[in-house]
């Protein structure tokens, strides 16, 4: 990937806290996921459950993005909003000195805005009602966020 071009980095970022999440929840050590690929995971994971959730890697990542839907809806209600969605200062001030991404700072924007549209969410990086639904989080039962 380049690490200039902010082309796919929104999908990258989306794939990778699916998976990382999903992984975290499973009790698996995160770091075995540098180690291993999700087609290994998920047999892995049916293998020791059992579940027929586990039988798809669709489904297995499916899990992760659920639970990041969740905490987002969760850090919402508590009154977190999109301004909280930063970086420190010095990410957009203060130019790299070297390296391949030299005299460039971060365009965190643009990349929100792509962020939330890959998420499904709206511009303010509110979960949208209809990826609640295709995630099977029901907004209309009782004691949910």
């Amino acid at each position: 990937m380049d690490l200039v071009s902010l082309e796919f980095k929104a999908e990258l970022v989306k794939t990778q806290q699916d998976l990382f999440c999903m992984v975290n929840c499973s009790g698996m050590c995160l770091f075995a996921t540098f180690a291993v690929n999700l087609k290994q995971i998920t047999p892995l994971l049916y293998s020791v459950s059992g579940l027929e959730v586990f039988s798809s890697s669709d489904e297995v990542m499916k899990i992760g993005e659920r639970v990041n839907n969740l905490v987002r809806r969760f850090n919402i209600r508590e009154g977190l909003t999109k301004e909280l969605d930063t970086l420190p200062e010095r990410f957009f001030s203060d130019p790299l000195k070297e390296g391949p991404c030299r005299d460039r700072v971060v365009e965190l924007d643009q990349l929100k805005e792509e962020y939330y549209l890959v998420r499904g969410w709206d511009a303010d990086g509110i979960p949208k009602a209809e990826k609640l639904k295709e995630l099977g989080l029901d907004l209309n039962r009782k004691n949910t966020f």
